[in-house]
């Protein structure tokens, strides 16, 4: 139904007998859908966005806007232009460790 927020909660296990280094996992929004802002929740990951289908990612992706003058700035894109969102953890995923990561979307 449009209008509605859905919750996704990606869950990460190591079960290999080492720790997994620089340790990452991809969310997509899904079509039909637009990443709910400040929605992204995941304790001690760095949080990053991909407005390009995952081929670049920032904590702040930007665009560019012409202006009246028919200069070009660059301005924050909108939460509705966002494809994927990734989680980085910097401290290692220790072997049997778990992770969980989670956001929100919003059906167009």
């Amino acid at each position: 139904t449009p209008g509605e927020i859905l919750d996704w909660t990606i869950k990460s296990e190591n079960s290999g007998n080492a720790a997994a280094l620089e340790y990452k996992t991809v969310g997509h929004i899904p079509r039909g859908t637009t990443f709910v802002a400040d929605s992204a929740k995941a304790d001690g990951a760095k949080t990053v966005y991909s407005t390009d289908n995952g081929k670049s990612y920032s904590a702040q992706p930007m665009i560019e806007v012409k202006q009246a003058d028919g200069s070009v700035k660059q301005v924050p894109a909108p939460t509705s232009m966002y494809t994927e969102i990734r989680y980085e953890w910097a401290d290692p995923l220790a072997a049997g460790g778990k992770l969980s990561a989670s956001y929100k979307v919003r059906v167009k």
